[in-house]
């Protein structure tokens, strides 16, 4: 083997290395970027949970309120037709 075939195979193996190496670490870039993603959604999830759970005891109280109304106004009407 002539110097020029030891100095292109020790670049080809540099670049095949150089390669792999990239494409590792932009997979480990994109794998942390998904675990972040991961984790603002399981945050924005609890916190839309929470308010889910502020509506829905907001919710039963007014609806409480109009039952309210509504057994009044049954009593009345029915006092009104004695």
């Amino acid at each position: 083997m002539t110097t020029f075939q030891i100095i292109t195979i020790i670049i080809s193996g540099l670049a095949l290395l150089g390669t792999i190496v990239g494409v590792y670490i932009r997979l480990k870039i994109d794998i942390t970027k998904l675990q972040v993603e991961i984790t603002n959604m399981k945050k924005d999830s609890s916190r839309a949970d929470k308010i889910f759970e502020t509506f829905k005891r907001e919710n039963n109280e007014s609806h409480q309120h109009m039952y309210k109304k509504l057994d009044e106004l049954k009593d009345i009407i029915i006092n009104n037709q004695k």
